[in-house]
């Protein structure tokens, strides 16, 4: 028997254009082309310049781990539209943390302790390639951005957004925000867990129009990322007020990242600062005026362990 010949990518278009017809019935996703996916471009006036970037750990403490990996792409946006233009350059070096990676580190990212061996990430390269940079944005900021400070102090002097954080994918229809998942619905798939393969994946996801809004995701991380925040730390509240703290938004910070308040915690909208404080005064201090730590917070001190100093203000 004969084998059939394959189908050329003109049939091929054909039949996944047939499919992309009937949505009930069938969902046509990808493979991410990771070469082919953004043209390469010089920066121009008119656009930013950003970075995504993903770091493989030894583990998943941002306090005791350490980075093996760190990968970023570069890319443009332009500034009226805030769509991606193009990648400007790709970045991608192993590092030797000095320590052993988990066994379960290594189960997710396949890299080894002979892998790193000897490996140290170019100083002078990340510092003279990050000139320029308008901001970086990551999947997970909140482990990001402290393991990137730890190893490279330049990575403080830019600001940062979080598309895990910083992008309302439920709103979107889109139940989970784990990145393999939102590129599932919106229409491509890729072999994660090494660094500059899920950058990539990023901003493609980034750049897509959501299915509800119609915005980017990029453009909801820029605008959120731009807006100052004021955070509450409800230093000495009460124990059984906790419930009710949680169910109003606030997280727990148990204090030992270094730099950080142990209190309930919440940011809000500099506009809502007065109401979330008489809030605070009658459901978590059980109506007794007490100050607590306020701080603005911006795109260059979110995500980070170097808290901005507090002024006490009274609810």
């Amino acid at each position: 028997m004969q084998n059939k010949p394959a189908l050329t990518n003109e049939a091929l278009d054909v039949l996944i254009e047939k499919l992309r017809r009937t949505p009930e019935n069938f969902k046509v996703i990808r493979r991410l082309q990771e070469t082919g996916e953004f043209p390469l471009v010089e920066k121009e006036p008119d656009t930013y310049l950003g970075v995504v970037l993903d770091t493989e750990t030894t583990g998943n403490d941002i306090v005791t781990d350490s980075l093996i990996e760190l990968g970023m792409v570069f890319f443009t946006v332009c500034k009226t539209t805030l769509r991606v233009r193009g990648i400007y350059a790709r970045f991608n070096q192993l590092d030797d943390p000095g320590q052993p990676i988990s066994a379960a580190a290594t189960a997710i990212n396949g890299i080894t302790d002979d892998m790193v061996k000897g490996h140290r990430i170019d100083e002078d390269i990340i510092d003279a390639s990050l000139e320029g940079v308008d901001f970086i944005i990551a999947h997970n900021a909140g482990f990001d951005r402290p393991i990137c400070e730890k190893r490279l102090p330049i990575f403080e002097t830019i600001p940062w957004g979080c598309s895990f954080k910083q992008v309302d994918w439920k709103a979107e229809g889109i139940g989970s925000a784990k990145l393999d998942y939102i590129a599932y619905q919106l229409g491509f798939f890729f072999d994660g867990h090494r660094a500059e393969i899920d950058c990539i994946a990023l901003l493609l996801a980034l750049d897509q129009a959501l299915p509800i809004t119609g915005t980017t995701g990029l453009q909801q991380v820029l605008k959120n990322m731009n807006t100052p925040t004021k955070r509450i730390a409800a230093v000495g509240a009460p124990f059984d007020t906790k419930d009710v703290l949680r169910a109003q938004d606030y997280f727990w910070a148990d204090g030992t990242v270094p730099n950080t308040d142990k209190a309930w915690t919440k940011d809000v909208p500099e506009d809502a600062l007065t109401s979330e404080l008489q809030w605070l005064k009658q459901n978590g201090f059980k109506n007794k005026s007490v100050g607590v730590p306020v701080r603005v917070i911006t795109g260059l001190t979110r995500f980070t362990n170097r808290l901005p100093p507090a002024e006490i203000v009274y609810c």
